[in-house]
């Protein structure tokens, strides 16, 4: 096996806590759901370089939930004027304005009106959705260091719509769009 991460032992470890535990006592962070078995399927070799990628991101930044951020879904306080979280975390929308019936076409959706979203282990997109008049017509799930938060779906549309992309932040919540209209001629 070559010496790229095995990505399913990553997100397994990732998932159940172990990559805060692989920094040991001295990290800054810590987590209870950090233990020898999440680590499972790692080699030595990979556990040594996700440690100092982890060690770097600390270093780096300061990593907090900004409660706040959860209690509803957030959207940018004046469209077209964004500031603080809103440049990295409400999320942009890309397609024609407007369409022929059943002709598919494509949505894109980044994730950042100004600022791509990063997507580091500790602060990343967990999903990003498409919702079509209030229904979620399609998603997709993401996994840190592996995905950009960018997404493409294709769509059919039989009569005009409008379009709403939604995101979750680990960190920093619900952001949606604003409302994207498509003329079905």
């Amino acid at each position: 096996m070559d010496s790229q991460l095995n990505r399913r032992a990553f997100v397994k470890y990732v998932a159940a806590g172990g990559a805060l535990g692989l920094l040991g006592r001295g990290a800054a962070l810590a987590s209870p759901a950090a233990t020898p078995e999440a680590g499972r399927g790692l080699t030595p070799e990979e556990k040594r370089r996700l440690k100092e990628e982890l060690q770097r991101e600390l270093e780096r930044k300061v990593y907090a939930v900004d409660e706040g951020l959860f209690r509803a879904v957030n959207r940018a306080q004046e469209p077209g004027k964004y500031r603080g979280h809103e440049v990295s975390h409400v999320p942009k929308i890309e397609a024609p304005r407007q369409v022929r019936r059943l002709a598919a076409f494509p949505v894109k959706i980044t994730v950042g009106v100004e600022e791509l979203h990063e997507m580091q282990v500790f602060h990343y997109v967990d999903w990003i959705a498409l919702r079509l008049g209030g229904v979620q017509i399609g998603s997709a799930s993401l996994t840190p260091l592996f995905c950009q938060a960018v997404v493409t779906f294709e769509l059919v549309l039989d009569r005009s719509a409008t379009l709403i992309a939604q995101e979750h932040c680990n960190l920093h919540g619900t952001w949606e769009s604003e409302p994207w209209e498509v003329a079905v001629v």
